[in-house]
C-alpha cells in the first residue's frame, strides 16, 4: 500500500503550523519525521489521523482521500502508538492489546476466540507474552511502549503511526524498540514515526523528511538529507556525523560538538 500526503497545510484554527507538506512511503519502509520541538510533528500526526481537520492538501491510502473511510476502516489501514498513555483502570496487558481488535469486531460485539488466539500469538511474536497477565499500570516505561505497539498491530494496519516512541526510555529500552521498528518493516508493515533523535533515524536505515523552524521540509534517505550542514542549521547546534563499523554493517551516529571556554 502507499500513503501520500499532498500540498498539506493544517493547525489549530488560524494559526498555521504546517504549510504545502508533500511526502509519500509505502509498505515495508520506515519514514521518519525529524526536528526539533515545536516543529509541528505532532500536529502532522493529529491531521493525519483526523484528529484534527486539514486546512488544504490531502491524505490518500492507494489512491483514497482519508476523509471518506469511515473510522472502522481506517482503523484497519493506521494503527497509532502515543507517547505515552496511562489508563483509568488497572487493566491486564492482556486487555489493553484487545482493546485493538475492536476494529474487527461488531458493533455490540466482543472478542472472541480467534481474537484472544491472535493476540496471545502477537504478544508472542514480540516476546512480551510473560506480560500478558500483569497489570498494565505496573509496568515499566519500555513495557508499555511494547503493549501499545502491540495494540496499535492488533488492528492490523498496513501502517503504523509511532508518535515520539522512546520518549522517556533508558538507552536499553530505546535499542529494544528501535530494534522491534526495524523487524516490523520487514515484515511488510509500514511505519511513520516522530523522533527528536538523529541517530534513531541512521539506526533505523530509514527515509526522513528533516523539518526547520521556517517550514522547510527536506526529504529523502537518511544518508542524502543528514548531513553535518543541516543538522546543525536545524538544531542551532555544532554536530558532526561520524562513521562506525560493527560485524561488516556500517551506520552512521551524531556527535554534538561544543565550544567551550576555560
Amino acid at each position: 500500500m502507499k500513503l501520500e500526503i499532498k500540498n498539506l497545510q493544517c493547525g489549530y484554527g488560524e494559526k498555521i503550523i504546517i504549510e504545502d507538506f508533500s511526502v509519500s512511503t509505502e509498505s515495508g519502509e520506515i519514514l521518519c519525521l525529524l526536528g526539533p520541538n515545536g516543529i509541528g510533528k505532532t500536529t502532522l500526526f493529529k491531521t493525519i489521523l483526523r484528529f484534527l481537520p486539514m486546512n488544504k492538501g490531502s491524505v490518500m491510502i492507494d489512491g483514497k482521500d482519508v476523509t471518506t473511510i469511515s473510522r472502522r476502516e481506517f482503523a484497519k489501514l493506521i494503527g497509532y502508538v502515543p507517547q505515552s498513555h496511562i489508563p483509568p483502570f488497572s487493566f491486564s496487558v492482556m486487555d489493553v492489546v484487545l482493546m485493538g481488535r475492536t476494529a474487527h469486531l461488531d458493533a455490540f460485539g466482543s472478542p472472541g476466540k480467534k481474537d484472544f488466539t491472535y493476540v496471545s500469538d502477537l504478544l508472542e511474536r514480540l516476546g512480551i507474552s510473560f506480560l500478558k497477565n500483569r497489570s498494565y499500570t505496573e509496568l515499566s516505561g519500555g513495557e508499555r511502549q511494547m503493549v501499545l505497539i502491540a495494540r496499535a498491530l492488533a488492528q492490523e494496519p498496513a501502517f503504523l503511526m509511532m508518535d515520539e516512541p522512546t520518549s522517556n526510555l533508558d538507552f536499553g529500552n530505546q535499542v529494544k524498540v528501535i530494534q522491534n521498528i526495524k523487524e516490523l518493516s520487514k515484515g511488510g508493515l509500514g511505519i511513520i514515526m516522530t523522533t527528536h533523535s538523529p541517530d534513531h533515524v541512521f539506526q533505523c536505515d530509514a527515509n526522513v523528511v528533516l523539518m526547520t523552524q521556517d517550514k522547510k521540509y527536506f526529504y529523502g534517505h537518511s544518508s542524502q538529507i543528514l548531513n553535518e550542514k543541516t543538522l546543525t542549521e536545524t538544531y542551532g547546534v555544532h554536530i558532526a556525523i561520524l562513521q562506525d563499523t560493527y560485524d561488516q554493517n556500517s551506520y552512521n551516529f551524531c556527535q554534538p560538538i561544543f565550544d567551550t571556554k576555560i
